[in-house]
């Protein structure tokens, strides 16, 4: 029963269509995979399947999002989810930027780490850009929740010039990168 368990989830975070690429459109929950980790033209091209661990963090993500949602309307402030934007680097060059919660005054991002929630000290290096792009996007504070099994916490990500500058620069060298490759598939 669990490797049918097991088979079931991969089946369900793998079967979500994929979208063919646009060159040149980025999105800003990617920009840590393109820019530190290195991302290849190819795998941005053609993701790999997601594996079980893959799978579990992906519904853990999820339905810790919808419960977050849950709690938040049972308060008495009014909010949107899932707003979406698109900042522009340059004539080539966008990013797709999607908040998780937007309270007209600012905006509340929510990540759930694999690693305890104790161990977290501030924000995560792989969460950075992705909030420098919703501060830059949506021009309000953005506090990000990180949410685990038994307590949260909430950062808030100041602006940074050099973050955006960074941004900016690996966003052209990938770029360039797809265009490469592009012509040679």
């Amino acid at each position: 029963m669990a490797d049918y368990i097991d088979k079931c989830a991969k089946l369900f975070c793998n079967q979500k269509e994929h979208k063919d690429r646009v060159i040149g459109r980025y999105n800003s929950s990617e920009l840590s995979s393109i820019i530190d980790y290195h991302l290849s033209p190819a795998e941005w091209f053609n993701p790999r399947p997601k594996d079980l661990r893959g799978a579990n963090n992906i519904s853990w993500g999820m339905n810790t999002e919808e419960m977050l949602n849950k709690w938040l309307l049972a308060g008495d402030r009014k909010y949107t989810a899932q707003v979406k934007d698109v900042y522009k680097v340059n004539d080539e060059i966008e990013i797709v930027c999607v908040s998780d919660f937007d309270f007209g005054d600012h905006i509340l991002e929510c990540k759930c780490p694999e690693c305890p929630i104790e161990e977290i000290a501030g924000i995560k290096n792989s969460n950075i850009y992705q909030l420098e792009i919703q501060s830059r996007l949506f021009k309000k504070p953005i506090y990000v929740v990180y949410m685990g099994r038994k307590d949260h916490k909430i950062f808030e990500y100041k602006q940074s010039d050099e973050v955006l500058k960074k941004i900016k620069n690996g966003l052209k060298e990938f770029h360039k990168k797809i265009l490469d490759y592009h012509k040679t598939s």
